[in-house]
């Protein structure tokens, strides 16, 4: 297992879920007191300004749950990069051209994805479509929880 794997997608959607949940759950709470007791009463007022400060609140979680995801992500790409730099070897592809013409890309293209170490948006999809091409079967981390980083 990767040792970057520390939380799951599904943790991160479920994160992400609950933020929209809480927010939009402000939001008709916000309407309602608007609607049954007026735009500008106290209670409305209150309302509004509990409502600033959870939002805020909530975008410091959705700030955490975009680098859970970037987490997660990266882990995922380091794991299939893993697996197809084994299945290269294990058919002794090992030059840049080699590399480019298994993965259907242009070699520069190929040794870059193979080699990045930083998270970039859509790497995980490149790098499933070319674990797909070679047949290559990536294994699972073996836990869905957090772990320390």
């Amino acid at each position: 297992m990767n040792a970057r794997a520390h939380i799951s997608r599904v943790d991160v959607e479920d994160m992400s879920q609950v933020v929209d949940d809480a927010w939009g759950a402000v939001h008709a709470l916000e309407l309602v007191v608007k609607a049954s007791v007026g735009e500008a009463s106290p209670e409305a007022i209150a309302l509004n300004y509990l409502a600033g400060e959870l939002w805020h609140r909530l975008r410091d979680i959705w700030d955490s749950v975009e680098t859970f995801t970037w987490r997660v992500e990266l882990a995922e790409a380091d794991n299939l990069r893993a697996a197809i730099s084994r299945e290269l070897e294990a058919q002794d592809i090992r030059t840049p051209e080699a590399i480019g013409d298994a993965l259907g890309m242009l070699p520069d293209e190929a040794t870059a994805l193979l080699n990045r170490d930083r998270w970039q948006k859509g790497d995980v999809t490149l790098l499933e479509g070319v674990a797909a091409r070679l047949g290559v079967q990536v294994p699972k981390p073996a836990g869905d929880g957090l772990h320390a980083w």
